[in-house]
């Protein structure tokens, strides 16, 4: 299992864990893509989430925008945050207290 944080499109984050791909996909609602999230995390976005009318997520595009400020691209729908990648590939837990919640 890997520990994660949702960021919810009403601003809301929750701790949670993911462990399959499967898991991922429910979380944001549909196919996942990775993008990066600062340098110690990964993000997950719904990869369909403008065509599909996903909500804009507010919280999670302002903060993308701090801790990658090349990235200018709003975010919609729910965004999964885990650490970065190991050398085997597999996703990482999200570093202890990363935005301020355990």
């Amino acid at each position: 299992m890997t520990r994660c944080l949702i960021i919810a499109t009403d601003g809301t984050i929750t701790p949670t864990q993911l462990d399959t791909l499967e898991d991922f996909q429910k979380a944001v609602g549909g196919y996942i893509e990775r993008i990066p999230f600062g340098p110690q995390c990964n993000a997950f976005v719904n990869e369909f989430g403008i065509p599909d009318g996903l909500p804009f997520n507010a919280r999670a595009s302002h903060l993308w925008h701090v801790l990658v400020p090349w990235c200018d691209d709003p975010l919609y729908g729910p965004v999964v945050i885990a650490g970065r990648f190991d050398e085997d590939g597999n996703n990482t837990d999200v570093p202890a207290n990363f935005l301020g919640v355990e």
